[in-house]
């Protein structure tokens, strides 16, 4: 029987280790979150700049009206849309736009 109480006795002792030892003070807890919030703030930057540098400033030069918006552009508007519309838009067979920089 004594063996037994020894036994669970150390099992105890184990347990409370084990516990002391995998434990996480809440200040770490929050040091890793604001990291997280960092890393994730600095890919959501870096996926915005990269949206921005996609988008290209075109001068209207012949009035038309865009298929996917139904708006009317006058002579000498400036649009700016992204890389892909514009080299649809460049490639008009009216030439409807030109880049500007």
């Amino acid at each position: 029987m004594a063996k037994k109480k020894d036994e669970i006795i150390n099992n105890e002792e184990e347990i409370k280790t084990a516990v002391e030892e995998t434990a996480v003070s809440s200040t770490e807890k929050v040091e890793d979150v604001n990291e997280e919030k960092e890393i994730n703030e600095k890919q959501v930057n870096e996926e915005v700049e990269k949206k921005e540098e996609e988008k290209v400033k075109l001068k209207v030069v012949e009035v038309f009206t865009d298929k996917y918006t139904d708006k009317r552009y006058k002579l000498n508007e400036i649009l700016v849309v992204n890389k892909k519309r514009a080299d649809e838009l460049k490639k008009h067979k009216r030439k409807l736009v030109e880049e500007i920089s």
